[in-house]
């Protein structure tokens, strides 16, 4: 495996939430980075290298791995909601949508992808469907009801949908 303390552009992408990680290095997919379990890594490169780091090891190389990796596994109980709005990851520049009464929230600190906080159901061409924080995007195409703060709610309107 490269070393990867000396490199200075190394970064991680999460693609599955605190189980799974790309790292990249000048935006070229350098390994990968797995959770064993709750204290152990599993580490692959693309050279078929494989090496184990625990959570403090993780925590040790911050500024190596990025936030996302280091704030999951060392915030296990962050609050992961909004405007009283639970939400699927931790959230990141919340808004309230004023006009379409949404709370509004980003995976990280720089993304531009915004998800709506809470539980809605989306109406697409084959039907409805009962969704967990939406890309803000799958909104604004399709009709929707919600948000709902609680999957009661949401199952209330489901079925009120589909009676009608």
């Amino acid at each position: 495996m490269q070393n990867l303390s000396t490199q200075d552009s190394i970064k991680t992408k999460q693609l599955l939430p605190d189980r799974f990680w790309i790292i990249e290095q000048n935006g070229v997919r350098i390994g990968t980075i797995q959770r064993h379990d709750d204290n152990n890594f599993i580490i692959t490169g693309t050279d078929s290298s494989v090496a184990t780091m625990t959570k403090k090891e993780i925590g040790s190389h911050f500024e190596l791995f990025g936030r996302d990796l280091v704030e999951v596994v060392d915030k296990p109980g962050v609050k992961k909601e909004i405007y009283d709005y639970p939400t699927k990851h931790i959230p990141y520049n919340p808004v309230l949508d004023v006009k379409h009464k949404i709370p509004l929230y980003a995976k990280s600190p720089n993304s531009n992808n915004m998800y709506a906080a809470g539980y809605y159901i989306v109406h697409f061409p084959k039907g409805w469907v009962k969704g967990f924080c939406p890309k803000l995007k799958t909104l604004s195409n399709n009709e929707y009801k919600g948000p709902f703060k609680t999957v009661v709610e949401q199952r209330q309107a489901f079925s009120n949908v589909h009676k009608s």
